[in-house]
């Protein structure tokens, strides 16, 4: 059932940053925390036991990583929407993320509004890559001998 708020769960494994990020979410009316966890097992478990609607995903967990637990979501969670939120900022590790079907990218440099603003489009539906992400793929690719044929 439609709670009329957007479900996020938050998957990151510093403990201080995940709560704080909750927090600072949890101000917002539309926006309902519907959990926190540390690694890509429990988010897997959460996952299989809430209704979520957007995965605030860091990369680097213990256990199961971001990476690997974005595979299994989309295979179990197709309609989940996965926002990646991460320190990486190099261009060609934002693209193997991207090519996971991701729907959005964005560093831990951004601000609450910038974070607020990648929810509601990602919940709409749309795409959203931070300016610094996007800087770093079009700077810091190198395309691959294939992509010149």
């Amino acid at each position: 059932m439609f709670s009329g708020k957007i479900r996020i769960l938050i998957a990151e494994d510093h403990s201080l940053t995940a709560h704080l990020i909750g927090k600072l979410l949890a101000k917002y009316e539309f926006i309902e925390i519907i959990g926190i966890v540390s690694d890509g097992f429990a988010l897997l478990e959460e996952l299989d036991a809430k209704e979520c609607d957007i995965v605030l995903l860091d990369l680097s967990m213990p256990e199961l990583n971001g990476i690997e637990a974005m595979n299994i979501i989309q295979k179990r969670h197709p309609f989940i929407k996965v926002l990646v939120l991460t320190a990486h900022c190099d261009g060609k590790f934002i693209e193997s993320v991207l090519e996971l079907g991701v729907s959005g990218y964005l560093t831990k440099k951004a601000d609450i509004n910038e974070l607020i603003n990648a929810i509601k489009l990602v919940y709409n539906g749309g795409f959203y890559l931070d300016s610094l992400s996007l800087h770093a793929l079009l700077y810091d690719y190198k395309p691959k001998e294939n992509d010149l044929v």
